[in-house]
């Protein structure tokens, strides 16, 4: 988790974020050499096509002409030679692709109506570019000074001219996950270089035993802890009857711990239930009073454990018996679906693993569940 305290208004540099995500009428660019590598325009762009129909689906039409590129930023220290060798043998297949090379601070030729540039964010894991700077390392096309500087992007050129805020809101939906990517609409100044500052030596202190509610909420929204007010109370004074602050390694392991994602809060929690006649139910423990509590009455012989482990246990056969693990992912994992279903599978085997005195993974099941795709965004439950 980042630092409790950290800005909002801030870069990981510590520098003043830019504005808004769509082009103010400046014309920054970025200090590097970048390789754009396209379809050459005599071939059809399979992905261009595809990505057309997904952004109408969210209301953005006339997009047939959308073209799609890979954009690869390179060390400055680079000659114009070795560039254009790189985006020769290593970046572009010359039977299809078209190359285009910028110079560092050079603007791009004007060949669409908008362009759209999509890249991770400083500090997320970008494979494609570990990847191109090991091969450039390998074979020796270095930089004389420094190391290639590889970082990624995606391009996408639209023929036809769009709202600028329309553009933005359909990149944002389907071209991109603002989790771990930024977008720019017709701006080029992508964040290059940019690093983090030094880790702080030494007990970092989070000052909470006299925030009021507004700084509580602050703490725990800048902090990304997702705690609830009444949470944040319950830890202030739990602090405040130790007589001291808190560290931000216990305000974020309280955090984690208290997640929705490690407690199942909504599961296990106090609902309050309306139906249809208006007639009301107060639920204790939406697991425990549906599920567990249909198991514990049936009884069935051949449960052998359950809600006790960390996995089920039935009878198979004579000698065997099946353990069987089901982990749900939900808020704040869909946040980033696919960065939160990228854990299931470890969860569920480590915990085959730990169950008893270690049960043995012989088979993964999967399920994927999604609500209707139809559904407006005013009808999204909240959460």
């Amino acid at each position: 988790m980042s630092t409790p305290l950290a800005s909002s208004g801030t870069t990981p540099t510590g520098e003043a974020r830019p504005g808004p995500e769509a082009s103010s009428g400046s014309a920054p660019t970025v200090h590097a050499w970048r390789v754009e590598v396209f379809r050459a325009p005599s071939q059809e762009d399979p992905e261009g096509r595809a990505l057309s129909g997904a952004l109408a689906e969210v209301g953005l039409t006339g997009c047939a002409s959308l073209r799609v590129g890979k954009g690869y930023l390179l060390s400055p220290a680079y000659p114009r030679e070795m560039v254009q060798a790189i985006a020769a043998e290593l970046l572009a297949d010359p039977v299809v692709d078209e190359a285009r090379i910028l110079a560092p601070g050079e603007l791009p030729a004007k060949r669409a109506a908008h362009r759209v540039l999509v890249m991770p964010r400083p500090g997320v894991t970008d494979p494609v570019a570990q990847t191109v700077e090991a091969l450039l390392i390998d074979t020796g096309r270095v930089p004389s000074e420094g190391t290639p500087g590889i970082a990624t992007y995606r391009a996408f050129e639209f023929g036809e001219s769009h709202g600028i805020e329309r553009l933005l809101d359909a990149s944002r939906r389907v071209l991109a996950n603002e989790t771990i990517e930024l977008v720019r609409v017709d701006r080029e100044d992508l964040p290059y270089g940019e690093g983090f500052p030094a880790t702080p030596r030494g007990r970092v202190v989070v000052e909470l035993c006299g925030a009021d509610d507004d700084e509580l909420q602050r703490i725990s929204r800048e902090g990304a802890l997702s705690l609830t007010l009444d949470e944040m109370r319950a830890i202030r004074e739990y602090f405040v009857a130790l007589g001291r602050e808190p560290s931000a390694c216990e305000l974020e392991t309280l955090a984690q711990t208290w997640s929705e994602h490690c407690k199942h809060k909504t599961l296990c929690g106090i609902v309050e239930f309306e139906g249809p006649d208006g007639a009301r139910e107060r639920i204790d423990n939406l697991l425990k009073t549906t599920i567990a509590r249909a198991t514990h009455e049936l009884d069935r012989d051949f449960c052998v454990s359950v809600f006790t482990d960390n996995a089920g246990i039935i009878e198979f056969d004579q000698g065997h018996d099946v353990a069987i693990k089901v982990e749900t992912h939900n808020h704040p994992s869909a946040i980033d679906p696919y960065g939160g279903a990228g854990t299931g599978i470890g969860g569920v085997i480590r915990d085959i693993l730990g169950v008893g005195l270690c049960a043995k993974p012989i088979a993964n099941t999967d399920a994927f569940f999604v609500g209707p795709m139809d559904m407006s965004d005013a009808d999204v439950p909240k959460g």
